[in-house]
This record gives C-alpha cells, sequence and structure tokens, in this order.
C-alpha cells in the first residue's frame, strides 16, 4: 500500500529533484522585495527559470513565515472564477462551508504571516490581480510571489525580471564562470556520469550555451542529448538544422521561439511512436500513472506495449519526468504546451482525433472513481481510494470538464461527480457543490443518487435547512425507481437532517427505518454502517444508554469483518462521548486517539473536528486548563472553512460554552484569550501529533500532576459548595475515590470486590447525593473534599 502523506500541513513546496545553478543576486533582490512589498511578480519569457527561483526563494524564507508557504500552480486553471477554489486546493483548505471561496481564503490568510506562491498566472491577469489586491488589503502580513510572462501592473506590486543564464562571451571559452556553462555541465554529468567540461569541449560548451541564449529549459533538454551525442555533434544538429532556431511562433517573444526551437529538435530525436505518444501525453492534466498513459494513448494503430515502450523511451529521453513517489510521472508545463499545439495542428502533423483522446480520457478517469466508489463504499481498501482520488483529481477535473463543455458525454461527467460523493463529504463539499451545480444544468437526467447526494453536501455545509427539500425530492425518486438500496441511503440522511434540526425523536425513528432497510437486504457497506454509528449517537442523546452501546457493538463487528475504517471512526467517537459522559476519561481518550488516526488518513476534517471538541472537554475535565484552551482555539481554525459549528447542535454548543466559561474562571481572561490565540496558529497536524504521541501511560501520569482532580463545566461554575458530604457512606466514599481516578463500573466493582451492579447502584446513589449527572462532576467535588473522607 502506498504511504499517505498527510493533506494537512502548512507547507507544500515541491522538492526538485536537480540541484538550483547560479541566480545568487537575484535570489536577493526578491527576498528583498518581499521585505518590503505584499506581492513580488517573477517575470520572464517560458523556460526561463521563474519558478525555480520562486521555490528557491520560498525555501530559503520559509522560516520568516510561520502562518504557511504554499505553492498554488495556475497553469491548467481556464476559468478565472476557479481561481480561489484552487487556492483553497492547494492550501489543503478543506472548505464546507457555503461561503464564497475567495472571502475562505481571505478568512484563512486574514491574521497570518503567510507566503503564497501563485505559479503560470499570465493567462488569468485580469483575474489573478484583483484576487492578489484582495489578499493583501485583508491580511497585511502575507506575501504573494507570483510568476507570469508580465506583471499585474497593481498597487504594491514589485517586479522581479528574470534574464537567461550568464553566458560566456566569444572566444571566453566555457570555464569563465558562467551559470549556463555551470548548468549544462550538471545536467549532462546526471545523464552521462563522468562528463566534465574541459579543454577539449569548453569551446563547444560556450557556444552551445550561447545558440541556446542561456534559457535554462533549452540548456537541459540539450544536456540529456550527451548520452548519443558528442558536443561538436550536438552543436552541429543545432546549427545546421535550416530556420530551427528562428522559426516565428506566432504570439511568442524571441527568447520562447528558442525554447521552442530547442524543445522541437529534442522532438524531432524521438522515434515517430514516441512523437506521437508525446502529442496524446500533452491533453493530461498534471501527473499520471503508467497505466493510465497506456490505457488513454494505445489507440489508432499503437497498441499497450507500443506505447509503453515509447512512454519508457520519453522517460529515458527526460521528456517525462518522474515524480518523488517513484510511480506517477508529468510533462513539465512547457514540454505539455509544446505538445498541444502539435496535437491538432493546421497542417495535420501527427494530428488525431482530440474527439477520441478526450473520450478515451474521460472514461478511462470515470472507472477510476467507480473502481474507487466500490472500494469506499464497501469498506475495503478506504484509505486506498481516498489516496488514488486525490493523486488523480487534475485529471479527474479535466475529464468531468469534458463530459460538460465539450458535450461529449454529460451523463458519464455526472456519473463522475455523483462516485465522488466519499470526497465530497470528507473535506472538499464547496467542489462538490460547485460540480453539481453543472450536473443540474446538464442534459443529463437527475437521478435519486443525485439528489440524495446534493441533500447529503448541503449537510456536509451545516445547512440541513437547504438539505430537507431535496432529500424528500430523492425520497419520491427512489420510490419511483423501486430501489430499496437508494431508499435506505435517502432515509439514513432524512435521519440526519432531522437531528441536526432539532427533530430527535424523529430522527431516531427515521435511523431505525433506513438500517432495517439495509438490514433486509443484508446490505452491510459504509454508508449502513455510518448509519449504526448515527444511530448509536441518537440514542447516546436522547439518554438510552443500553441501545446506544449495542449499535456500537454491531458496528464494530461488522465494520471488523469487512476492513471499514470510516464509519467505525464515527462510532469509536461515539462511544468516545459516551465514556465521557460517564467519567471514564481514560477510555474517552484511547477511542478519541483511535477516531482521529482514522480520520486524519482519511482526510475527514469534519470528524476532526468533532473530536477535537470532545477532546477538549475531556481536558477541562483533568484540569489541563491550558491544553483544553489551545485545542478550542484550534478548533475554532478548523470549523471555520468547514461551516456551521458542531452543525448547529444545541447540546454540545451549550457544552462548548459551559467549558469555556469555566476556562476563563481558571485562567482569567487574558490568559484565556491567549491560549486560545496560540491555539489558532497551530497546524492541525501540530495539533494531531501532539495528541496521539500521548500513550494511555503518559495520560495517566498527566493526570497525577493535577493532585487536585478533574472537575466539569457546569461543577466549575458552582465549586466551593460542597453538597451533602456528609450523605454518602465509607463505600461511597470509596467508590469517589476510584471514579477520580478514572475507573469504569467494572474497575470499581473489580478494585472493592463486590459485584458489577452493587457497582452501579452506588454510583447512581453518589450522583443522586450530590446532585450531579456526570462522573466528571463527582470527580472533581471529590478531589476538592477528600479531606473529608475520613
Amino acid at each position: 500500500m502506498t504511504t499517505r502523506r498527510s493533506p494537512f500541513r502548512e507547507r507544500n513546496l515541491p522538492v526538485s529533484p536537480t540541484s538550483f545553478v547560479g541566480r545568487r543576486e537575484l535570489v536577493s533582490a526578491v527576498k528583498s522585495a518581499l521585505a518590503g512589498a505584499p506581492i513580488v511578480t517573477i517575470t520572464g519569457p517560458g523556460g526561463v527559470g521563474k519558478t525555480r527561483l520562486a521555490l528557491q526563494v520560498a525555501h530559503r524564507t520559509a522560516r520568516s513565515f510561520p502562518g504557511g508557504v504554499w505553492f498554488v500552480e495556475l497553469a491548467d486553471v481556464t476559468d478565472p472564477a476557479a481561481i480561489a477554489l484552487v487556492i483553497a486546493e492547494s492550501m489543503k483548505i478543506a472548505d464546507q462551508s457555503s461561503t464564497d471561496t475567495v472571502g475562505v481564503v481571505l478568512r484563512h490568510l486574514s491574521d497570518r504571516r503567510a507566503l503564497v506562491i501563485l505559479d503560470n498566472c499570465e493567462h488569468l491577469v485580469d483575474a489573478v490581480a484583483g484576487l492578489a489586491s484582495a489578499l493583501v488589503k485583508r491580511a497585511p502580513d502575507l506575501r504573494i510571489i507570483l510568476t507570469s510572462r508580465e506583471p499585474l501592473a497593481v498597487a504594491g506590486e514589485h517586479v522581479v525580471s528574470v534574464p537567461p543564464l550568464s553566458v560566456p562571451e566569444p572566444g571566453e571559452g566555457g570555464r569563465g564562470g558562467s551559470e549556463a556553462v555551470e548548468l549544462f555541465e550538471q545536467r549532462a554529468s546526471a545523464a552521462s556520469p563522468g562528463f566534465v567540461v574541459d579543454v577539449g569541449n569548453a569551446d563547444d560548451v560556450a557556444r552551445l550555451c550561447r545558440r541556446l541564449d542561456g534559457i535554462p529549459l533549452a540548456i537541459e533538454l540539450a544536456a540529456v542529448q550527451v548520452r548519443n551525442l558528442s558536443i561538436p555533434e550536438i552543436v552541429h544538429h543545432l546549427e545546421s538544422s535550416g530556420g530551427l532556431l528562428t522559426a516565428k511562433v506566432r504570439g511568442v517573444d524571441v527568447r520562447h521561439q528558442t525554447i521552442e526551437a530547442a524543445m522541437r529538435w529534442s522532438y524531432d530525436l524521438c522515434t515517430p511512436g514516441e512523437q506521437q505518444i508525446w502529442v496524446r501525453l500533452s491533453y493530461f492534466n498534471g501527473s499520471f500513472t503508467l497505466d493510465s498513459a497506456v490505457s488513454i494513448c494505445a489507440f489508432a494503430g499503437v497498441d499497450d506495449s507500443q506505447a509503453r515502450e515509447s512512454i519508457l523511451g520519453l522517460i529515458s529521453k527526460s521528456v517525462i519526468d518522474r515524480l518523488d513517489d517513484g510511480d506517477r510521472y508529468r510533462l513539465l508545463e512547457p514540454i505539455r504546451q509544446f505538445g498541444r499545439r502539435l496535437l491538432s495542428p493546421p497542417n495535420g502533423e501527427h494530428a488525431v482525433d482530440e474527439s477520441e483522446l478526450a473520450a478515451r480520457h474521460l472514461r478511462h478517469y470515470a472507472e477510476v472513481v467507480a473502481v474507487s466508489e466500490r472500494m469506499w463504499r464497501s469498506g475495503t481498501g478506504q484509505i486506498d481510494a481516498a489516496n488514488s482520488v486525490m493523486m488523480q483529481m487534475s485529471n479527474i477535473r479535466q475529464a468531468i470538464r469534458t463530459g460538460f463543455d465539450r458535450d461529449i458525454d454529460a451523463r458519464k461527467a455526472g456519473e463522475i461527480v455523483t462516485g465522488l460523493w466519499h470526497r465530497w463529504i470528507s473535506g472538499l463539499a464547496r467542489e462538490g457543490q460547485y460540480w453539481f451545480d453543472r450536473v443540474l444544468t446538464s442534459p443529463a437526467e437527475l437521478s435519486a443518487k443525485t439528489l440524495w447526494l446534493k441533500g447529503w453536501i448541503a449537510l456536509a455545509q451545516g445547512d440541513p435547512q437547504a438539505a430537507v427539500p431535496v432529500l424528500a425530492e430523492a425520497a419520491d425518486r427512489s420510490l419511483t425507481d423501486g430501489d430499496r438500496v437508494m431508499t435506505g441511503y435517502v432515509t439514513q440522511a432524512q435521519a440526519s437532517a432531522a437531528m441536526f434540526t432539532g427533530r430527535l425523536e424523529e430522527s431516531a425513528r427515521l435511523y431505525e427505518e433506513a438500517v432495517s432497510i439495509f438490514d433486509s437486504l443484508q446490505l452491510w457497506d459504509a454508508v449502513h454502517l455510518l448509519a449504526l454509528a448515527q444511530q448509536s449517537w441518537i440514542h447516546l442523546v436522547l439518554g438510552d444508554l443500553e441501545r446506544s452501546r449495542a449499535l456500537a457493538s454491531i458496528l464494530r463487528r461488522r465494520s471488523d469483518e469487512i476492513g471499514e475504517v470510516w464509519a467505525l471512526s464515527w462510532g469509536q467517537w461515539v462511544s468516545a462521548v459516551d465514556c465521557w459522559k460517564t467519567g471514564e476519561l481514560n477510555t474517552c481518550a484511547d477511542l478519541l486517539r483511535r477516531s482521529l488516526r482514522s480520520k486524519r488518513a482519511l482526510s475527514d476534517l469534519t470528524g476532526i473536528a468533532f473530536a477535537l471538541e470532545v477532546f477538549g472537554w475531556l481536558e477541562c475535565d483533568r484540569r489541563n486548563w491550558v491544553h483544553a484552551a489551545q485545542l478550542f482555539g484550534a478548533n475554532r481554525s478548523i470549523w471555520g472553512p468547514i461551516g456551521n459549528p458542531l452543525f448547529g447542535f444545541d447540546q454540545y454548543l451549550d457544552m462548548h460554552h459551559d467549558y469555556s466559561v469555566l476556562l476563563e474562571e481558571e485562567l482569567g481572561i487574558e490568559t484565556f484569550d491567549a491560549e486560545l490565540a496560540r491555539g489558532a496558529t497551530m497546524t492541525v497536524n501540530e495539533v494531531l501529533d501532539l495528541i496521539l504521541s500521548q500513550s494511555g501511560r503518559e495520560v495517566r501520569d498527566r493526570g497525577r500532576t493535577h493532585p487536585d482532580g478533574a472537575r466539569g463545566a457546569k461543577e466549575g461554575r458552582n465549586r466551593g459548595r460542597p453538597k451533602a458530604t456528609g450523605e454518602l457512606t465509607p463505600r461511597e466514599w470509596q467508590v469517589a475515590a476510584l471514579i477520580a481516578e478514572g475507573a469504569s463500573n467494572a474497575q470499581v466493582a473489580s478494585d472493592l470486590v463486590i459485584a458489577p451492579r452493587t457497582a452501579e447502584t452506588h454510583v447512581e446513589n453518589i450522583l443522586v447525593k450530590l446532585g450531579f449527572t456526570s462522573r466528571s462532576q463527582v470527580a472533581g467535588w471529590y478531589y476538592e473534599h477528600r479531606e473529608l473522607d475520613t
């Protein structure tokens, strides 16, 4: 299984596999510009090294931007309205709210000292100019680096123009400290180990670098040819190509024409089969796997083995770039654009039926999504399914756009959108809503599944009122279709809508109805198991602990049988809340950690926010006031882009309020606010690392460092007022002491050598006598009044 990189990070800078050559003065110039200008635009022709320069500066200055450093690739963005969405995605803002995306990005950056790189902006200059200006206006500590062939011409912009690398003057030879020669030598030695620039070839290398105008991309493309040609042969080939270097490309400046010529030359050195695959691969957006490339490009006289052989040839010629993870590849943007120009050229050179290529691309990624959905729904391989989709989202988006915009197959595009439901509700609800709006305006007929998912996305955005009518329509459609499975799915979603609109009894009835449908069909998939977790939660809220725990037990058993992770993580959260209510604090912490590990692997940001909320309550009960305040602050930042905190669930909002009041009382308002602010600056990874690194032993030891014990929020408001202390019997004092240590009823029974039912009776009597409703209140009271325990 591929090791998954957590998406929750505050730095996404790509690491180049090759060294950075020269440009010391330019690096200093950009760094100096960042100190005084909110927007720094790096300009220059394609292939001159704008992106590498921006990344080099970002790596060197990252420590100066504690709020985060993000790289945003805009080359594939064609719709100006999608720029903010791409920025949010690159920054891993898992936004599920109905707030405008620009507003979400602004809110996320408003109080951060952060650096954002917007790469390849030239085709979106006006839109990027407006957005960049709005960002720096709202976020005074934000810095933006842009790469573009032209400046934005906005207030606060500092322009740094990138010239070609320095080249030797005629007669100077190749050893005069030239950056271009240094780059050629490094790349050539990588292609052909042992290559050096020496007296025998220095003049030819210098002439070659001058011929290529010192443009890095052109030099790198030429350097790889030392595997097959001598330096004089490379120079001769360039100089004798008859118009190759001066061929006019409409709309392209002189230096870019040189890059075009260098790529044309590399293209001419490829076999006809490699040329054909180069052109077809240019249709891809972002990275791709070898299998995907073969599947899509093998047609019209090219079989699978020929396509694979040509792809491997292009890899060896450095036309195709292998990414860090080893099994994914890409075409660098200038190389891809060169291929795109040849895809359907006016003169018909290597022209292919682009419609056929687009249709194959659409069908392939529709199948990728379908396989991922089956894995997720079945419960087997959910983490792999999430990884597979997220790594291929650029091509999946292109496939969706192709289906809708070019009217190749709107229905197939709609199938991709609905098939990605597990991603939309796990942190990409805003994007899901965007594509569902396209489905609604497409010629494809709306299905019950489409309506169900549209309603579910509204729930994920914290808008249950909007979900209710959509789900009602979905229910009617599924009944008309006679689709019992979909009827169960819709009923489950309607139960959730009822819960989050305060109709708890109706919610319990609907969950029961949904689970009954699933049981009658013997359908134990991820949605069914999630319904069990939700049903367990609603009974916990209603106070029916026996029913809640029975359902949790069924969920655990069925999840274990099929290897399901997602619904189980929600079940673990429900069981953790149960343990918190009954004062079994260590068990609660253990369950929350199990849930958080799974939710982190699944990128379930909403689930993480719910779990961290309860962990904050838990830390309050342990009197870990500072840590609790920091968790509240961190979670406040997480809930911001998701939408309505705790989905507006009144009982838990009240609990959050009570604990906030307690924290203010214990820490003082100034300290509480300071720790909230400190928590708000923590990344999700930092918070999770802190919580998940704590072992059970560390939890118990930390609890002992607070001799006054734990105290619940409502008890905290009444501290100092002992209640009926003389009424406790000696045995009840013993039970209270064990409760304060975090013991469960079973542990109480074992320690005191009494029957479990007797232990339960003692606990119930203590709660009644002291007027409390939770074990955490008993624990706090005991530590305040244990001197009375005689």
